[in-house]
């Protein structure tokens, strides 16, 4: 806690997020007396190697990529929450960082750059 005290995030907001990473089942918690420890669970150490292999294979060092990016914009409404973390989840799997709420962004591999898209077309 002192650690991310010092960052200025508050305590709260420290045991909050590892709760939920608890509930996603990437974090293991034990107590020592008064004292809470996590660990890796193995479900999170897949997602770790996964996530290496992915940054190896498209790093910096990667040639095949000739300096084209994939945007992708959605909106969704408010009480389509559900679907907005799906999706958000699925292009971070597939490698895109993003900008800003519903704007997201990936290097294009040559080998899948397809033509951009007109405004008003829609693939979602």
């Amino acid at each position: 806690m002192d650690v991310f005290a010092r960052l200025g995030v508050s305590e709260d907001a420290v045991r909050s997020a590892l709760s939920r990473m608890a509930g996603r089942d990437l974090l293991t918690r034990h107590r020592r007396g008064r004292k809470a420890y996590f660990g890796l669970t193995e479900h999170a150490v897949r997602v770790l190697r996964d996530g290496r292999r992915r940054i190896r294979d498209a790093g910096a060092g990667n040639r095949d990529w000739d300096g084209t990016w994939t945007v992708v914009a959605f909106s969704l409404p408010d009480d389509r929450g559900d679907a907005r973390h799906d999706l958000c989840s699925r292009l971070s799997g597939a490698g895109f960082a993003s900008l800003q709420r519903g704007l997201w962004i990936a290097r294009a591999p040559r080998t899948t750059r397809r033509p951009s898209r007109r405004p008003d077309e829609t693939s979602l």
